[in-house]
């Protein structure tokens, strides 16, 4: 049995995820394959896989309780890993509506991104995607459709953040 590195799996999720629309072959490949991810690995890898299928099926509640414990973001391989963790949870709370969680965790990828520099660029994009958030919030907050248009025309024109498709998404909802 050849070993799955924990990325190659991530980079098989991220891609299939988008291309097949079939969440039980997708849960099926992940059940099918996790045990070829390293054993101290797996059980990340195997939340992170189930929380992105649970997100694109809406189910809000086992994204949380796959990446979530006690408040905190739980352990990954690495900081692709974490990242995307953050960005997934954040998502998830933004579309439950979850507003006080929300700055919990923002605060704490901040301080994750500014703590950890391994790779600068990378970090930069995700920052942004705090910033572009928390413009969106605020403009929802505010009700204010001229901001929502100036943050559409930002994430637009920058090019320069990471979950583009997904912010884009939200900013065009909350547009009358």
């Amino acid at each position: 049995i050849k070993k799955i590195q924990p990325n190659l799996m991530r980079n098989i999720m991220l891609r299939m995820k988008d291309y097949i629309k079939d969440y039980e072959r997708l849960e099926i490949f992940v059940k099918t394959y996790i045990g070829r991810v390293e054993k101290k690995y797996s059980e990340a890898v195997s939340n992170y896989c189930f929380a992105l299928i649970a997100f694109e099926k809406y189910d809000y509640d086992t994204v949380l309780k796959l990446l979530v414990t006690e408040k905190q973001i739980i352990r990954f391989p690495n900081e692709y890993f974490k990242l995307d963790a953050y960005r997934l949870v954040l998502k998830t709370l933004v579309e439950t509506e979850q507003k006080e969680k929300i700055e919990v965790i923002i605060n704490r990828f901040r301080v994750y991104l500014n703590d950890d520099y391994k790779n600068k660029a990378l970090f930069d994009k995700h920052k942004r995607f705090i910033i572009y958030l928390n413009r969106l919030l605020t403009a929802i907050e505010k009700t204010d459709e001229t901001a929502l248009h100036d943050l559409k025309r930002s994430i637009n024109n920058m090019k320069d953040t990471i979950d583009t498709k997904w912010l884009l998404q939200k900013v065009t909802e909350e547009m009358v």
